[in-house]
């Protein structure tokens, strides 16, 4: 097999943005922004030292990047690789979208449970162009960011912050 997916679900709990005596108002305050997604793709490389690791993030910016993204929820729509700022206002590559909720998304939550939104997300690995150097342990990792009006160009200011890790290897087994 050369192309591999790999399925998860990103997760907003809005409950402690809502109090119990203005919920309606906050709920339409937080249904009002527009969410900032950004993923980034680390890999897990031995540290210079040689001693430990450390996860150093992957160009997505290459032709021969394997990843592709997939937002399932909306329809199979491809997430696009933008250049982003970190907090030292560099430029960097990373998977970047935008989420709106509506009231009643966030009043009776996407999946039942009350004010927390998910929607399901898909990652393509394309393992054509990969190379030994290539099998490692990955960490995706995915920032939030509430904003009005034009997308902001760097996610810096986000305080929500989730990750997972996947394996990428060549197994061999003897009969």
């Amino acid at each position: 097999k050369m192309s591999y997916e790999i399925p998860f679900t990103n997760k907003i709990d809005f409950t402690n943005m809502i109090s119990t005596k203005g919920a309606d108002a906050d709920i339409e305050e937080c249904a009002s922004k527009k969410y900032l997604v950004v993923y980034r793709v680390y890999k897990k490389t031995a540290k210079a030292s040689g001693i430990g690791y450390e996860y150093a993030l992957v160009d997505l910016n290459t032709n021969d990047s394997p990843f592709t993204l997939y937002d399932v929820t909306t329809g199979e729509n491809l997430v696009t690789i933008k250049a982003i700022q970190d907090e030292d206002s560099k430029s960097q590559y990373a998977f970047v979208t935008s989420k709106t909720f509506t009231t009643d998304e966030i009043r009776g939550g996407t999946e039942g449970i009350a004010y927390v939104t998910s929607w399901k997300m898909k990652l393509k690995v394309d393992s054509t162009n990969m190379t030994e150097t290539d099998l490692a342990n990955y960490k995706i990792e995915a920032t939030y960011l509430p904003y009005d009006g034009e997308e902001p160009d760097s996610d810096h200011e986000s305080t929500l912050k989730d990750y997972f890790i996947f394996t990428i290897a060549n197994l061999k087994t003897d009969f």
